[in-house]
């Protein structure tokens, strides 16, 4: 079978809501909790933070007035925990007795900096940030309001070590970089699984709606262990909202671009969970239509157009006080659009890159913890099905019409258990085990007389095993793991591009608690990449100058990484305000690193042969992070990266046999942005947002030997002719944004933004011209000058 069974996620859904029937039944003997949860200082009651009972899948969450209940309990010892964001999570370990109701009064202390939070990137169990030997880094929700973002692209910016970028004028392809490393490096996950296929990763982090998101988990650094090979840069853990309490929120967003382009986008997620939290659901969707933009009036885009229609579920049934069956769903349909003609069929137009995606995913899975609430066991399967009608055409060509289908499914297990004593110290050990199947095939639909043919068909397969234990010595913590992959390759295309590998990945993380407010990290982990297609294979850049594709050399052989970082974080207060700080050093050597050489085919067609780098490559640098608060009300946020990324060889990027260089294409020697969030008052705010990149070398082709009317082109300027390493000037992006907040009945809120992106306009000026355009030649920010509004309507949260 080429395609993944559809019919396995319809019978996982009919099974999940047979078992929404079954719930847990109480007993009038069985005692309760009421409680009330206040913050610390100001003694006003918190709505909607998160209560759980620790090793159970009991929870609930607190009421408009503070106030919660848990019921259904047992007699016996339990630990109670209220979290959520802003506030420092709270534990209370108490004894319950038959019949008893108790009673309890919690105060929460803010969180200015939301680094105290549980996060589940370190060891896919749930721990406090501060409590993993293994750097955490958080978006939520309320950042995604600050930067005003459209996209987790952009909330992506704000974050040490990780820049975004558009790379194409024609489709907005946008590639996330990690510690200078290509996107290809990073692994992309949703709730800990690896479910983004190789298309999906090509503009997924664009496509999935802000709505659906609860936090992103950032880690730096090699993770392959846990996640598998593509974890080399790091992980970027997408954890979608749970319903934990009846809520609404609904958005709507205007964005005005240079010469009145408009984007405009509506969003939504609501949820609602019975009395007893035993089952719950939560919907969200987007919409979201964006017009092309022209910059330089020459017809052809610089910004694609694009329609995105988005829907996604989750649900949660509790058959018992410790097992849990949760269900999450999502669909994607986006079209995007860009080159020129745009009212005309792609075949039409002089450019045109048309893709329309439809993406259904989703997960089953099942946890039950242990009756003595220190061992968990879960299993899970979860599925992503991806179809893609292209057009990658120039010249008005009719066969250039193509389609793709990419399905993924991933199968595994966890156990985790606490031992009071392994080897030499209490430690928390995961055992795990995963099945990843991919299926890809692209292919060219052909017309009239010009056959279709096949672009690639690959089937590849990876079995991998895990065991990770971290020893927790008081103020000093140490993680140890390793990982076993077997892969299987199998290229029916061309049979002699099969392979077969087996990869070994250890990790070793320390955390030293060296004084109170003093953390000091140490971590080494290997990680691999198999010889397989990857994204940008299935990125086609056109231009009438040149089309570019991607291939791999038969010869290609497994990519290997070593990284290493060390870090020293501050928590504590400066000048009696609260202040936070990060210093990374990170280094990592690549053995056998893919890069590529550029064959001419002909005189419109371009291959990039991706082969080994022969003498590997160094990625090393230093990120650092700052936050602090100003008087009472004003919050800054600072992050900065300086890198250096070579080739220990010079490396080509053009085509003639002198375009060679040891630097890595498109890395910044630095890199930051900033954050400043001022509250005026409870109603009214005022924050500004800032990225700034310094100088970096960019490609630059252009035509070799013009025929006349490239040369025309030539002489005007629209184009060069032959090719130059383009070395950037740097830019600051500048944004800023007012709110202001109305307070209504039954704990709702409705809350006004106007702002300005890119206010300095430091916008790309010096784009190529006409249909033999370079459309990669692309850099700076993101979007040009943009004026905005939106309108907000939901609960009040933090």
């Amino acid at each position: 079978m080429n395609r993944i069974n559809k019919s396995v996620f319809i019978t996982c859904i009919v099974c999940f809501l047979c078992l929404v029937n079954y719930v847990f039944a109480g007993n009038p003997d069985t005692p309760s909790i009421v409680g009330v949860v206040t913050e610390e200082e100001s003694h006003e009651r918190l709505p909607y933070l998160t209560v759980l009972i620790k090793g159970t899948t009991i929870g609930t969450s607190t009421n408009n007035e503070g106030e919660f209940v848990l019921d259904g309990l047992k007699p016996g010892k339990y630990t109670i925990r209220i979290q959520g964001v802003g506030y420092k999570p709270r534990e209370k370990k108490i004894v319950l007795k038959r019949g008893e109701t108790m009673r309890l009064n919690i105060s929460m202390e803010e969180d200015i900096f939301e680094i105290e939070g549980a996060v589940v990137s370190a060891n896919k169990n749930k721990k406090d940030r501060t409590e993993t030997p293994v750097i955490v880094n958080s978006l939520t929700p309320a950042m995604f309001k600050q930067t005003e973002s459209s996209s987790l692209v952009e909330s992506l910016n704000f974050t040490p070590g990780l820049r975004t970028e558009n790379s194409c004028q024609n489709c907005g392809v946008t590639q996330l970089r990690m510690n200078g490393l290509k996107g290809e490096y990073t692994q992309i996950l949703i709730n800990s699984k690896p479910i983004f296929s190789s298309l999906a990763s090509i503009y997924g982090i664009e496509q999935i709606p802000l709505s659906l998101i609860e936090r992103v988990e950032v880690v730096r650094g090699g993770g392959s262990a846990l996640f598998g090979g593509s974890a080399i840069a790091g992980t970027v853990n997408i954890i979608t909202k749970d319903p934990v309490n009846d809520n609404f929120d609904v958005s709507m967003r205007s964005l005005f671009m240079e010469g009145n382009r408009d984007d405009i986008s509506v969003d939504f997620s609501t949820s609602i969970v019975n009395e007893k939290h035993t089952t719950g659901i939560s919907i969200n969707g987007l919409n979201r239509n964006r017009e092309y933009f022209d910059a330089n009036a020459d017809g052809f885009s610089e910004i694609p157009r694009m329609e995105n229609t988005s829907l996604g579920l989750n649900a949660f049934v509790r058959p018992t006080n410790l097992s849990k069956i949760k269900l999450d769903l999502h669909k994607i349909h986006e079209f995007r659009r860009g080159g020129n003609k745009f009212a005309a069929l792609p075949h039409d137009a002089d450019i045109t890159e048309q893709v329309r995606h439809d993406i259904n995913g989703g997960s089953l899975s099942y946890e039950k913890y242990g009756k003595d609430q220190d061992s968990k066991f879960s299993v899970f399967v979860s599925g992503q099905l991806m179809d893609r009608d292209s057009y990658y055409g120039t010249n008005e060509n009719p066969a250039a019409y193509g389609e793709t289908h990419n399905d993924k499914l991933v199968v595994g297990t966890q156990y985790s258990f606490n031992a009071d004593n392994f080897l030499f110290s209490p430690a928390e050990i995961n055992i795990g085990a995963e099945d990843v199947y991919d299926v890809l095939d692209d292919r060219k639909l052909g017309f009239d007389t010009i056959p279709g043919r096949i672009i690639a068909k690959q089937y590849s397969n990876t079995i991998g095993g895990y065991l990770q234990s971290e020893w927790n010595m008081d103020w000093f913590k140490f993680l140890f793991g390793i990982r076993a992959d077997h892969y299987k390759i199998n290229d029916q295309y061309n049979e002699g591009n099969n392979v077969t590998g087996t990869a070994i990945s250890p990790r070793t993380n320390l955390l030293f608690d060296i004084k109170k407010n003093y953390q000091i990290r140490l971590s080494y982990a290997k990680g691999y990449r198999a010889p397989k297609i990857y994204s940008e294979d299935l990125h086609i850049e056109s231009s009438k100058a040149r089309k570019i594709i991607h291939r791999n050399d038969p010869d290609l052989a497994e990519e290997v990484s070593h990284s290493f970082s060390a870090s020293l974080d501050y928590t504590g207060k400066f000048f009696n305000k609260p202040i936070y700080f990060l210093l990374e050093g990170f280094y990592t050597y690549l053995q056998d690193p893919f890069a590529n050489e550029i064959i001419e085919e002909d005189q419109y067609n371009l291959t990039y042969l991706r082969v080994n780098a022969r003498g590997g490559a160094v990625v090393k640098g230093i990120n650092m992070e700052g936050n602090f608060l100003v008087g009472n009300s004003l919050n800054v946020k600072l992050g900065f990266t300086m890198e250096d990324n070579k080739y220990k060889n010079p490396q080509q990027w053009g085509e003639l046999p002198s375009s060679k260089t040891k630097e890595m294409l498109r890395t910044p020697s630095s890199y930051g942005y900033l954050m400043a969030n001022w509250d005026i008052n409870k109603k009214l705010n005022i924050s500004f947002t800032g990225n700034y990149t310094s100088s970096m070398l960019v490609p630059h082709m252009g035509i070799h030997n013009p025929d006349p009317s490239q040369q025309e082109a030539i002489d005007k300027g629209y184009v060069i002719q032959g090719e130059e390493l383009y070395e950037t000037k740097p830019f600051f992006d500048l944004g800023t944004k007012l709110s202001y907040s109305l307070f209504l009945s039954n704990g709702l809120k409705v809350t006004f933004k106007g702002g300005v992106k890119n206010l300095l306009q430091s916008y790309q000026s010096n784009f190529d011209s006409g249909v033999y355009r370079d459309a990669g030649f692309m850099y700076g920010p993101a979007l040009p000058r943009t004026f905005y509004f939106s309108v907000n309507l939901g609960n009040i949260l933090k």
